[in-house]
């Protein structure tokens, strides 16, 4: 091999400083030997270089909480990972929680979970001499979010732990069916990791309009039983009706819901009104109503779907005697789409239109006019024209600024083909008669038959002669 590198170099450096002349031009034969003595270093160059020395993970805790974590709570699971004991080994050099919580993000994902729980541990046990390592745990207060419960037990308790106030609410809140509703379930979880009133509010606010009023029950009582930190929520009593408290969940601060809330609450509305705004708020209307307008106006200022319920609710609340007769609702309206028995074309055309009608409200913006007292007189006689001439006079009698709206409405329908006479149905051809039934021949008499054969009569045997 030595000789082999030798010849190698020989030649290389005959090739960088040049061959002396020589008589023979034919070179050396050393080609097969470079050859071989080339594919040699390469060889010899592929070979990989040492890798530098990897510090193994350490296997024991070290630092001033070493001892107390290694005696207490038992890390020898995490030291058995480098992605973990690393983390373990930060958290044991510290003499502070928020120190030691600072470490657990050095621990590879799968692995955080086990360093939290060394730091709780370690928290629980004392081991940080440091004791919180904030200047302001021992006030009394939970001073969020730089304390929590890891840093500061004495201020916190389980404050800033969502799994701890999940289950303090749990046990001293009544949370319906909110845990088995995605919408509301999420802003329960949600205020569990608050500590302070904006966050409580923030919560609630991205939530639905119908689990809000659940939720905000939910975190008043969560107050109240130490779930929270005191102010993360209304306090009911203070004095003040804050948001989150009306009647119902805090009478104190807003006043009673009285005895005719509680009546038509009692007899006539569903379980889950009392849960739901907008069931609720209609109560509350309901609640002050002596006459037909007042309910009225309480059904119309609902949205759709409770709208229907609140109507119901009424006429069950003048049944039960919580309302007074005097209460049935007015009726609806004109224009609120829906033609009712007493209404007609005549007086309400924008609900009870018949099809060119239909066309001038849908296409030509003709509302404003159907629902005015003159220009709706207008309307209806154009609703039963079938061509134009006719539409342009019913404008006739109107006042000028009548015309003038008239007659974009008459233009607007013409464009829209609206004044043309209604195409009667297609006639349908009759259906094909059946043939009538054959009738059965008429029953022909039997044969008269021929009488039977009537025995002669016996001859009269004569008399027996005397003597025989």
């Amino acid at each position: 091999m030595l000789m082999r590198t030798t010849m190698l170099m020989s030649l290389l450096a005959a090739v960088l400083v040049g061959c002396p002349e020589d008589d023979d031009p034919t070179p050396a034969p050393v080609a097969d030997v470079a050859v071989e003595d080339t594919q040699d270093v390469v060889e010899d160059e592929d070979v990989a270089p040492p890798e530098p020395d990897v510090p193994p993970p350490p296997t024991e805790l070290s630092g001033p909480s070493a001892t107390c974590l290694t005696d207490s709570c038992e890390p020898v699971a995490c030291m058995a990972v480098g992605e973990c004991a690393t983390a373990a080994v930060c958290v044991s050099e510290c003499d502070s929680i928020s120190c030691a919580e600072a470490c657990v993000p050095q621990a590879a994902p799968p692995f955080r979970a086990k360093v939290l729980e060394l730091v709780q541990c370690g928290a629980e046990k004392a081991c940080f001499a440091g004791g919180s390592g904030l200047d302001s745990c021992g006030n009394a207060t939970c001073d969020g979010p730089a304390e929590t419960m890891l840093n500061c037990p004495d201020d916190c308790g389980i404050h800033g732990n969502p799994e701890l106030v999940y289950e303090c609410m749990l046990g001293s809140c009544e949370l319906g069916n909110c845990p088995n509703s995605n919408n509301c379930s999420k802003g329960l979880w949600c205020i569990a990791g608050c500590l302070d009133r904006p966050c409580v509010t923030t919560c609630i606010n991205q939530a639905s309009g119908n689990a809000r009023n659940r939720l905000w029950r939910i975190a008043i009582c969560a107050a109240e039983n130490q779930c929270l930190p005191e102010g993360a929520a209304p306090k009911c009593g203070d004095g003040a009706c804050e948001t989150g408290e009306d009647k119902v969940t805090c009478p104190d601060d807003c006043g009673e819901a009285g005895e005719t809330f509680w009546c038509i609450a009692d007899n006539c509305a569903p379980g889950f009104c009392l849960n739901s705004n907008g069931c609720k708020n209609g109560l509350f209307c309901l609640a002050d109503c002596k006459d037909g307008d007042c309910t009225r106006a309480c059904i119309d200022a609902a949205n759709h779907w409770v709208a229907g319920m609140i109507e119901e609710m009424t006429g069950c609340a003048i049944e039960a005697e919580c309302l007074p007769p005097e209460a049935k609702p007015s009726p609806p309206p004109c224009g609120n789409g829906v033609c009712e028995d007493f209404e007609d074309f005549g007086s309400c055309p924008v609900d009870c239109g018949g099809p060119i009608a239909e066309c001038l409200l849908a296409s030509c913006d003709a509302e404003a006019c159907a629902g005015a007292e003159q220009c709706g007189v207008a309307f209806v006689c154009m609703a039963e024209c079938t061509d134009v001439p006719c539409a342009v006079g019913c404008i006739s009698g109107q006042p000028t600024e009548n015309q003038q709206l008239l007659s974009e409405i008459i233009d607007c329908g013409s464009k829209n083909d609206c004044f043309k006479p209604e195409e009667p149905p297609p006639e349908e051809d009759p259906p094909p008669e059946d043939p009538p039934p054959e009738e059965d021949p008429p029953e022909e008499d039997p044969p008269e038959e021929d009488p039977p054969d009537e025995d002669p009569p016996p001859e009269d045997e004569p008399p027996p002669e005397p003597g025989e």
